[in-house]
């Protein structure tokens, strides 16, 4: 299932059907994207079994990323919402101002442990940064499966 569409502002929580059936969701963003997005979406998901989401920032990032690389955050996200879950793969690829600060990988990295005991050969592979001649920006991929 594809998905684009901008943060949501307009839903109001109560207002979507429940998915009960839905046990897949492979969900691709390449706009804004934040946890309370992402908890309002998954909430109608109770029976979900599979989630795979790629987060593809097309131009600079601001403030909201760091919710995203926080491993605690995807923690109570999934097991409040998806309890049932056997399969979490979350793909980043973020595009940083290179005025912006780089954010510690090591804590990034430890952040997400919980995953790393929960699932089978579940690995974090991160290429830290490296300077587009192209965009002239910061790149950071994370890749969590």
């Amino acid at each position: 299932m594809f998905f684009s569409a901008p943060i949501l502002p307009f839903t109001a929580e109560g207002n979507l059907p429940v998915l009960p059936y839905m046990t897949l969701f492979d969900l691709h963003i390449t706009t804004k994207c934040d946890i309370d997005s992402l908890n309002l979406i998954l909430c109608y998901m109770p029976n979900l079994r599979q989630f795979i989401i790629t987060i593809q920032t097309l131009s600079r990032v601001s403030l909201f990323w760091e919710d995203l690389l926080n491993g605690q955050h995807w923690q109570r996200l999934l097991t409040k919402h998806v309890p049932r879950i056997d399969v979490f793969d979350l793909f980043m690829n973020l595009i940083l101002d290179p005025y912006d600060s780089i954010p510690d990988m090591d804590t990034i990295v430890h952040s997400f442990d919980y995953f790393a005991t929960k699932y089978d050969d579940w690995h974090v592979a991160i290429n830290q940064s490296k300077y587009s001649i192209y965009h002239r920006r910061k790149i950071i991929i994370l890749i969590y499966i």
